[in-house]
């Protein structure tokens, strides 16, 4: 045997008995590292060598033969791939966070918008409470996703996230309505956040605006009497008096408006 697929497909093919045969995962590992000494690309061994690795748990040892198989491609996108299954290894397998998001790096590098990494980061973000991280992910997700309702998706996420934490989210939520003007619900969003942070002039523009794409009369009388008692604390009361009269126009029986 002189070539070095020869010599890796032999060594394959004793990992292959000592594993399915004789039921020996150490030698049959031990077999298939020395199919890849001989032939680091051999793909059977490099599968077989990941599965036992698996089923072993030796997650570090895992990730080091990723490693090492991504250093010996020539192949870029092979590379790539790679370098992203040894970052998601690290990254549910606990090790450290600073170790498993350093692993992401070489995956950005050489594709910055790769949306698996994204959502392997954001996971791993999420897991670990870093809530600076997950806005930073959602942010990039947005801006790098190409699908529109990917972007949405990853703009509703991190407005959701910062609400959650109490923190001002108008400039996101104005982004999904500069998309999606008639977004009933990042227009209620806006409005609940606008009336939080004592914002009277984005929590009027919003209820006008819900109150004309509202669905139903009842729904749009709501926002317009909300709007009419919004003009009266501005002191505006023609104005109030014509938001009350389109909030009885449209619902008579509105108890907002009388």
């Amino acid at each position: 045997l002189t070539s070095p697929v020869e010599r890796a497909a032999t060594a394959h093919a004793l990992g292959v008995l000592f594993e399915e045969q004789l039921s020996d995962p150490r030698r049959a590992l031990e077999a298939h590292e020395l199919a890849l000494a001989a032939d680091p690309l051999y793909r059977p061994s490099l599968d077989a060598r990941e599965r036992l690795l698996t089923d072993a748990a030796a997650w570090d040892r895992l990730a080091d033969a990723i490693a090492t198989e991504a250093e010996a491609s020539g192949d870029g996108l092979t590379r790539t791939q790679a370098s992203l299954r040894k970052a998601v290894v690290l990254s549910q397998r606990g090790a450290s966070i600073t170790r498993a998001l350093e692993s992401f790096r070489p995956v950005f590098s050489a594709k910055p918008e790769h949306a698996g990494a994204l959502v392997a980061v954001e996971a791993l973000y999420g897991r670990t409470g870093d809530e600076a991280g997950l806005d930073a992910t959602y942010a990039r997700m947005a801006d790098v996703l190409g699908a529109k309702a990917a972007v949405h998706a990853a703009l509703e996420e991190l407005a959701a996230a910062r609400s959650e934490r109490g923190e001002e989210s108008a400039d996101i939520l104005r982004r999904i309505l500069d998309a999606r003007p008639e977004d009933r619900s990042a227009l209620e969003r806006l409005a609940d956040d606008a009336e939080q942070r004592g914002d009277a002039e984005t929590l009027l523009h919003a209820h006008a605006r819900l109150a004309t794409i509202a669905q139903s009369a009842k729904v749009g009388a709501h926002h317009q009497a909300r709007v009419g008692a919004l003009k009266i604390v501005r002191g505006d009361a023609p104005a109030a008096l014509t938001a009350y009269r389109a909030a009885v126009a449209l619902d008579p029986r509105s108890l907002d408006a009388v």
